[in-house]
C-alpha cells in the first residue's frame, strides 16, 4: 500500500470486529507491507483461503468494512484492483450458492 502507517487498526468503524480477527488482520497487513505491487494482487487473492485454513471466517459485511478502511490508504490503482478482486469474489460466491 502507498502508506505503511498502521493507523487503520484504530479506525472506529472496525470496533465490532473481534480481537482474534483484528490480530489476524494485523499479521496479514504486516506481510502485505513487504510486497511489491506485482506480488500484492496474488497475495491478496490467497488471503481468502488462508483465512479459512486459519479458522478466520469474515462475513461479507466485515470484509467490505475492512476493505473500505484499508482502501483509504491505497492509490487509485490499488483500490481498483481490490474492487476487481472483491467483485470477482462475490460473483464466485453467488455461482457457488446457485450450484447447491
Amino acid at each position: 500500500m502507498s502508506d505503511n502507517n498502521n493507523n487503520w487498526q484504530n479506525d472506529p468503524s472496525l470496533q465490532n470486529i473481534s480481537a482474534d480477527k483484528m490480530q489476524y488482520l494485523m499479521k496479514m497487513m504486516s506481510e502485505v507491507n513487504g510486497k511489491d505491487k506485482n506480488s500484492l494482487l496474488p497475495f491478496l487473492m490467497g488471503l481468502s483461503s488462508s483465512s479459512e485454513q486459519n479458522g478466520m471466517d469474515f462475513s461479507d459485511n466485515e470484509t467490505d468494512l475492512i476493505l473500505q478502511v484499508l482502501s483509504q490508504k491505497m492509490t487509485p490503482e490499488e483500490r481498483s484492483k481490490i474492487d476487481m478482486i472483491r467483485n470477482l469474489s462475490r460473483m464466485i460466491a453467488m455461482k457457488n450458492k446457485t450450484k447447491k
